[in-house]
C-alpha cells in the first residue's frame, strides 16, 4: 500500500482518469508491435540476446574489476572517485558537494 496519501491520490485520479488510461493501452500497444516487428528483422535475435545476457554475466562477475578500471581512467583525467558503502554515503557526499 502507498503510505505517501498524496502520491496515493495522484496514483488514484490517474488509474480513473480514462484518457489516460486509453494512452497508456495505446502506447504500450504501440510499442510491443514496434519491438515485434524490429525483432523480426534480425535473423539472429535469440543468439543475439543470449550474447547479451552472457556478456552481461561476465561484466558482472568481474565489476570490481570493470569499477576500478573506470576509477583509473577517471583520475588519469583529473577527476574524482568516491566509494561509498552504501546508497545513503552516496547521497550525502553529493549533496556535501553541491553546498
Amino acid at each position: 500500500m502507498i503510505r505517501n496519501t498524496k502520491i496515493n491520490r495522484n496514483v488514484q485520479a490517474a488509474l480513473a482518469d480514462q484518457q489516460l488510461q486509453r494512452n497508456l493501452r495505446s502506447t504500450l500497444g504501440k510499442s510491443v508491435r514496434m519491438r515485434d516487428e524490429s525483432v523480426a528483422e534480425v535473423s539472429n535475435w535469440d543468439e543475439l540476446t543470449r550474447y547479451a545476457r552472457d556478456v552481461k554475466i561476465q561484466t558482472f562477475s568481474r565489476l570490481d574489476y570493470y569499477l576500478e578500471m573506470l576509477e583509473q581512467k577517471v583520475k588519469s583525467q583529473g577527476g574524482e572517485v568516491i566509494w561509498a558503502e552504501t546508497a545513503q554515503e552516496a547521497v550525502q557526499f553529493i549533496v556535501d558537494l553541491a553546498r
